[in-house]
């Protein structure tokens, strides 16, 4: 690496010795092993530039990266100190140091190999100076699996595919729950109306995991309009006059618990998913 008018450049030359030549997959390995040993909850190091553009420092990125990926800790990078506002304003976490300030000057005067502390400045092999930060900014990194699409965002086939299965399965899922809504059992003497009782879980298990699982309530919507639609007309007497829903107390219940279990469903608020928020301090 030597420096440029565009910061750090590359040589051309090749040193076996360094970092960068090792596989990346020993590094990783390297950097799992301290995870293990450390059990670690989360690494912070360089971003994927490397700091300033060091090739040592942009395996170490990529190593630890993929070490985090691999045990399902967050990677927090550390914002440079030349990024721009837009950059900060981004930050996940926020840290003003000021209060172990000489704690971070000693340590960075221990590479003088890399840098020299001048004051309130660092100055780097190149000649570049930079001051010494008192407030550090880090940024979770995330891949393209780490956040599922939203639903809004997704393909309108996709949305309207989604929908209609989730209908499908409503109307499939409801008709054969109301075959046995009528199963009564006597547990301890007494009976049990299990048919609808387990069938009002079943639904209401299925109207909660689309929910949770699309983050809409579109698709659980259509389920629940399924199967609330086909338990009406299968409570309706057919033309030989036989009854699937019975008036008596099962298959009352079972008319009013699936629409209730579905209003509950629809109409509890979005909550954010959880994750790392921004920390201001």
């Amino acid at each position: 690496m030597a420096w440029g008018a565009e910061g750090a450049e590359p040589t051309g030359e090749y040193d076996p010795t360094s970092l960068d030549s090792a596989p990346l997959g020993d590094v990783a390995a390297d950097v799992a092993a301290v995870l293990v040993e450390t059990r670690a909850t989360a690494i912070v190091s360089y971003g994927p530039r490397g700091g300033y553009g060091h090739p040592d420092h942009i395996r170490a990125h990529d190593a630890a990266r993929r070490a985090a990926e691999v045990y399902g800790i967050p990677y927090y990078a550390i914002i440079d100190h030349d990024h721009d506002a837009a950059s900060h304003a981004a930050a996940d976490i926020e840290l003003d140091i000021t209060a172990v300030l000489d704690r971070k000057r000693a340590a960075l005067a221990a590479y003088r190999s890399q840098l020299t502390l001048d004051g309130d400045e660092i100055e780097f092999p190149g000649g570049q100076r930079r001051p010494v930060d008192t407030v550090e900014r880090y940024v979770l990194e995330r891949s393209a699996d780490d956040e599922p699409v939203p639903f809004s965002e997704q393909h309108p086939a996709a949305r309207f595919f989604a929908a209609i299965l989730g209908g499908v399965i409503g109307v499939v899922l409801g008709a054969l729950l109301t075959v046995y809504n009528g199963y009564t059992a006597t547990i301890g003497g007494q009976p049990v109306w299990l048919g609808v009782i387990l069938g009002s879980i079943v639904l209401a298990a299925l109207f909660t995991g689309f929910r949770l699982a699309f983050g809409t309530r579109i698709v659980p919507g259509f389920a629940a309009v399924g199967a609330v639609v086909i338990i009406g007309i299968l409570s309706l007497p057919s033309t030989a006059g036989s009854v699937l829903v019975t008036q008596s107390g099962p298959g009352l219940l079972w008319e009013i618990a699936p629409p209730v279990i579905a209003f509950l469903v629809l109409v509890w608020p979005q909550f954010p998913r959880r994750g790392p928020g921004k920390v201001k301090k």
